[in-house]
């Protein structure tokens, strides 16, 4: 794949010679920005491109004397996977989730009560309602409150 964008950029640049990184991650929109700044740094090196400071002091780059440009096969992009919906729960079923989710949390089972409100999360759609169960979870902490008696994260009992 590095390879592939390296060719799509001398490409680039060998038809728009003395463009700007801006210009470069305009034409290629699918790229990340970082992989093209990485990708112009490594060919500017590689003696590919010529690199020199123009305009306000961005670079612009061209093609290295002899270097011609590389015939470029597109890269094709993965559709987007479907975006599953979760079933919509009533409003009595709701409730009895949350009791159930804030009976756990009071019982100190936090670890489940923890599980059970990201289960309500993903059936919760109304903000009023995320943000409840948001302050909730936040209660339900790894480690003791107020206790040291933790080592990377596992108790291991009282410290007298």
């Amino acid at each position: 794949m590095r390879h592939q964008v390296q060719k799509m950029i001398v490409s680039f640049i060998s038809e728009n010679p003395g463009s700007q990184i801006s210009a470069v991650v305009k034409a290629m929109p699918e790229i990340d920005r970082s992989s093209i700044s990485s990708a112009l740094t490594r060919l500017a090196l590689l003696g590919k491109l010529n690199r020199k400071q123009g305009v306000h002091g961005y670079f612009e780059y061209t093609l290295a004397n002899g270097e011609s440009a590389p015939e470029v096969i597109p890269v094709a992009t993965p559709a987007p996977a479907p975006v599953t919906q979760q079933a919509a729960i009533s409003p009595l079923e709701w409730e009895c989730k949350f009791s159930k989710a804030e009976d756990l949390l009071s019982k100190g089972l936090t670890r489940r009560a923890n599980h059970a409100f990201l289960e309500l999360l993903d059936v919760t759609s109304e903000a009023t309602l995320r943000e409840k169960v948001i302050r909730r979870r936040n209660c339900c902490g790894s480690k003791p409150h107020g206790d040291d008696s933790t080592v990377a994260g596992r108790y291991v009992g009282d410290h007298k």
